[in-house]
């Protein structure tokens, strides 16, 4: 195998395993503050770490007034939109139900590059587009179905889909941003 592929391979499984616990770190983690209080010290953290990673590393910013709207907007959903509503959805959901429902975050980046950037979906790729989203679905009103007072859960799930939607937004944002030159450092998330 490549040793490039191989090295991707690594770092995509070291990514996945630290997105496969921090939903239960999130969980215990949400019973001793809430979802704001930790987000203000995680963004104060990073924010320091950012500074710092500007300053020696010598990355400028642009002068072009619509590229910083455009960064700013992605630099808004990118973390504090999507991470917020991460956060206040786990409030209110389930780890299960979250990680379920976060399986249907590639089908909608899949559903913005189409949209937006007009990338080709086959048919075998919608057959399975909507077997997610029925899926999907059925699983973010099921605690309605399930029980009629549950609307927390109900609450919470869908939360946890914006999240996902904010941050297939973020994707296109993203591509869109580095075919005008942004670096991939200034724009890295978290």
């Amino acid at each position: 195998m490549n040793p490039r592929r191989l090295r991707a391979y690594i770092f995509l499984l070291i990514v996945a395993v630290v997105w496969g616990i921090a939903g239960p770190v999130i969980k215990l983690t949400l019973k001793g503050l809430p979802p704001d209080i930790f987000l203000l010290y995680r963004f104060f953290i990073s924010s320091i770490a950012a500074i710092i990673i500007f300053i020696f590393t010598g990355i400028k910013f642009p002068k072009e007034p619509k590229l910083i709207r455009d960064i700013v907007i992605y630099g808004f959903f990118n973390s504090i939109a999507t991470l917020g509503l991460l956060f206040w959805g786990m409030n209110k959901t389930s780890v299960l139900d979250m990680s379920l429902i976060y399986l249907f975050g590639p089908i909608l980046i899949i559903l913005a590059g189409a949209i937006f950037l007009k990338d080709h979906i086959t048919n075998r790729e919608k057959a399975g587009i909507a077997v997610a989203f029925i899926g999907s679905t059925l699983l973010i009103v099921e605690p309605l179905l399930r029980n009629h007072n549950d609307q927390s859960g109900f609450w919470g799930n869908l939360l946890i889909l914006a999240s996902l939607t904010s941050s297939a937004f973020c994707g296109v944002m993203l591509k869109k941003l580095l075919r005008r030159g942004i670096p991939p450092s200034f724009l890295a998330k978290r």
